[in-house]
């Protein structure tokens, strides 16, 4: 599913921000409740920042060391200085089992084979494991744990907009039955910021797409500022299209903040402003859907699909608001094959297919 695993997050903003991120997620990873930071800042630490017992893999004692306590904080670790945590991590009491150096710069292919070659040399000869863990990794370990994202990405993360949305409005009934798979969809539309690519040659396209970016890396505020200055900048010489984006923009921004009236209203005016073409007739299909008219938002998806077989987004709605007594297979019928593979939309048929009855 287009979701939160599919987005960037941003390291913290610190080290002492990253080692706080580190205790709470390797506490989880390790579903432990013995896991502590190791001292406090000023006192020799041995390399280790968060200690404790992985109770998933065998009781290990593991140590980790949260890279970037200097002026190199989100810089690459290199292999000098990846050894000479290694050997900090030797005078630790009581003896590692594993030891983990996390650091919040990308992940480093050069390195990771270092420490390939480093770990299985030490553990022919009984000395402790050793893993390298760069921001790549821990953020795919981060969306695992709705506690961590929620906590340290409190402004990032969708699932908070689910939680506004499913308080913001009731789920629409489709013939007096709760539709299922509706947060689901939503999900998909809001993660899914820019609905096209910037082309060459129009820098006013990619000054709004990169704009929008902005809500889709947690700042919706922010984004919502930067589209305001653009429109009145812009202010009777804008093109459709680009206004189409703008108003869309609006629309996303809004409904990360939580204001969903003003989202849905914003999407209308985006589809208002180029009418015929299929990704403003998607948009409008999503702002029906949020309205909770679902019989609007489907017969509006269905028009989107037949000039655009590529669009997911109405491929989205189609799968919420397709009425109660559609089948499994006229449902796959109503959206391209092209389309089958793609997560969410296998996970739309195999909701549906549950809430029938029927067997995936």
């Amino acid at each position: 599913m287009t979701d939160i695993t599919n987005r960037s997050l941003p390291p913290p903003k610190n080290w002492q921000d990253f080692e706080r991120m580190c205790f709470d997620l390797y506490s989880r990873l390790w579903k432990t409740n013995d896991a502590d930071m190791n001292g406090r800042r000023g006192q020799p630490q041995a390399g280790v920042d968060v200690y404790g017992t992985d109770r998933v893999e065998g009781g290990h004692f593991v140590g980790v060391q949260c890279k970037g306590k200097d002026q190199d904080y989100g810089g690459a670790l290199t292999e000098d200085e990846l050894r000479a945590e290694i050997e900090k991590a030797e005078t630790f009491v009581p003896q590692l089992d594993v030891f983990v150096v996390a650091t919040s710069a990308p992940n480093d292919v050069k390195i990771q084979q270092i420490v390939r070659i480093i770990s299985k040399d030490r553990t022919k000869m009984g000395c402790f494991e050793v893993r390298v863990q760069g921001w790549d990794t821990i953020q795919q370990l981060i969306t695992d744990h709705k506690d961590v994202l929620t906590k340290h990405f409190s402004d990032f993360a969708p699932l908070d907009i689910l939680g506004r949305i499913e308080t913001g409005f009731a789920i629409t009934e489709n013939q007096g039955e709760q539709t299922l798979t509706l947060l689901a969809d939503i999900k998909s539309q809001i993660t899914a910021i820019a609905p096209d690519h910037a082309e060459a040659g129009d820098p006013l396209q990619a000054r709004i797409i990169d704009a929008a970016k902005l809500t889709d890396d947690g700042a919706a505020h922010a984004a919502l500022l930067v589209l305001q200055r653009i429109e009145k900048d812009q202010a009777g010489k804008i093109s459709a299209r680009n206004l189409y984006r703008l108003r869309s923009g609006f629309g996303f921004a809004h409904i990360a903040m939580g204001n969903l009236p003003a989202g849905i209203q914003d999407f209308r005016a985006a589809h208002a402003a180029d009418p015929d073409w299929p990704n403003a007739k998607a948009i409008l299909a999503i702002a029906e859907l949020l309205a909770g008219d679902g019989a609007s938002a489907f017969e509006h998806a269905k028009e989107v699909i037949a000039v655009d077989p590529t669009s997911y987004h109405a491929a989205a709605v189609i799968l919420d608001t397709a009425p109660k007594d559609t089948t499994l297979d006229e449902l796959e019928a109503l959206v391209p094959a092209a389309l089958h593979d793609r997560v969410d939309v296998q996970i739309g048929f195999a909701l549906r297919a549950r809430k029938s009855g029927e067997i995936v």
